[in-house]
């Protein structure tokens, strides 16, 4: 997440940014607090990216979601 902010301080962009540590955090911030962008990765720990993105489905103010993983599946990379 690091390099994110990084990489938004460096374009010259200013906003917050928010970190979830687990897909169970995530859930709960997202039905806390409206967000622009949601940068998800598949692989968290607690409730994974896909439950996140299930219930970002059922949403009608989801955010725009950005997925990074590291899995090597060719179903993830779809």
């Amino acid at each position: 997440m690091r390099l994110f902010r990084e990489a938004l301080r460096t374009a010259g962009i200013r906003t917050d940014v928010a970190v979830a540590s687990d897909g169970e955090e995530a859930l709960n911030r997202l039905r806390e607090v409206p967000f622009d962008l949601m940068i998800l990765d598949l692989n968290l720990p607690k409730g994974d990216g896909l439950a996140v993105l299930r219930e970002c489905a059922k949403r009608a103010d989801s955010p725009p979601i950005v997925v990074f993983s590291g899995s090597d599946r060719q179903s993830d990379r779809n």
